[in-house]
């Protein structure tokens, strides 16, 4: 092993525990520390002035730096106290190397940033002891840093989701008790095609609910996943997924005149979630239909690209505007469009289809002609 100019270590591949950046103007200290470090498995890196300690901290983002008091120029407290300003090594520790144990400078070097200090002449067993306490240290509040963003963004979902979901709860339901109420204390005096639309807002409003709650079984089914972990994961062809996926929608197609059409290899298999490609394909089903016009034809298409499955839903609707089709996706909820038919939606579903596909380790996409229909595209990881 040996000190390169830029203040590098050169030695065979290592499996290091973590890195550390040493600091001290004198070479023969340097020269002692870095043999210590790296043959406890710590990779360092080295500089002798307090402008290059700065530069190669944020340079390097090392896991600790030990850092010299008495340098010329800037001396190790003024060292520590940028760094601890910068945003970018600000949680990095830092152990201070001192000649000097007394009360005063030990103190000085707490106020400045500091976490630790190693005196010298440097004993192998307490730099190895104390350094590596300190990796572990740093090692554990990044892990447990790494977490709390992933809990606040999860709560963060969580929020949005359900705010959303008091919302399009509510609508529908309140839409509901309005007509039952109507029915019942007019029932007898409403002529009988007000009757009908009345029973066809009431079927529109079920469906618009029941796909709402398919969305949230589903959602939760995925975050009990993520509890432990796991995405359930398995070989599954796609046939059966699109023929499965279009059962509940036979009698709303039919009821808009739409005819849905298949073209599905039936050797086409995905290695995914089931249970979530299922979800996704009835909710890109679901729109499909809920903004096609009256009359028109929705075409599912599955086939083998380049190395992956993919399944297309494509209809001849009214179509998206451009700076729309942008957003289609957004982990925020969108807004919902109504229907051609007066259909409502839950601004939900798209969001959770990218989620779920991503989930799956897919990729989802749509484009779109305003006036020609959407086709949105769904690849998968392929099965064998």
């Amino acid at each position: 092993m040996a000190n390169d100019e830029r203040g590098e270590t050169t030695h065979p591949s290592t499996r290091f525990i973590g890195a550390a950046l040493v600091v001290d103007d004198n070479p023969d200290n340097l020269r002692v520390v870095t043999e210590i470090l790296y043959r406890a498995g710590i990779d360092v890196r080295f500089a002798q002035s307090g402008h290059e300690a700065l530069e190669r901290a944020r340079a390097h983002s090392p896991n600790v730096i030990l850092l010299d008091i008495e340098m010329p120029g800037m001396d190790g407290y003024e060292v520590c106290r940028r760094l601890k300003r910068d945003p970018a090594t600000e949680g990095t520790p830092v152990l201070f190397l001192t000649a000097h144990g007394d009360e005063d400078h030990l103190v000085r070097g707490f106020e400045a940033g500091g976490v630790d200090y190693i005196t010298k002449p440097i004993r192998r067993n307490e730099l190895v002891s104390r350094v590596r306490t300190h990796l572990e240290l740093k090692h554990a509040q990044d892990a447990l840093s790494i977490q709390n963003e992933a809990l606040s963004r999860l709560n963060h979902s969580k929020d949005r989701f359900f705010s959303m979901l008091a919302h399009d709860l509510r609508n529908p339901f309140s839409g509901i008790l309005s007509l039952a109420q109507l029915m019942d204390e007019q029932g007898e005096e409403l002529r009988s095609d007000e009757r009908a639309e009345m029973v066809s807002v009431l079927r529109q409003t079920a469906i618009h609910l029941n796909q709402l709650l398919e969305n949230l079984l589903e959602w939760g089914h995925l975050q009990m996943s993520e509890g432990d972990g796991t995405v359930h994961r398995s070989a599954f062809d796609l046939a059966s997924v699109t023929q499965e996926s279009i059962r509940p929608f036979g009698q709303v197609a039919q009821s808009k005149g739409i005819t849905i059409r298949t073209d599905v290899a039936a050797d086409v298999n995905a290695f995914a979630d089931r249970r979530m490609v299922l979800a996704v394909v009835r909710n890109l089903i679901s729109n499909a239909i809920k903004f096609s016009h009256p009359g028109g034809e929705i075409t599912i298409t599955a086939a083998e690209r380049y190395h992956q499955a993919e399944i297309r839903v494509a209809d001849a609707g009214i179509g998206i505007p451009p700076d729309r089709v942008a957003t289609l996706f957004a982990d925020e909820p969108i807004s919902s469009t109504i229907g051609t038919d007066g259909e409502k939606g839950t601004g939900l579903g798209l969001s959770l289809c990218k989620l779920w596909t991503e989930k799956c380790g897919g990729i989802i996409s749509a484009e779109s002609t305003p006036g020609k229909g959407t086709t949105v595209t769904v690849t998968l990881p392929r099965s064998g």
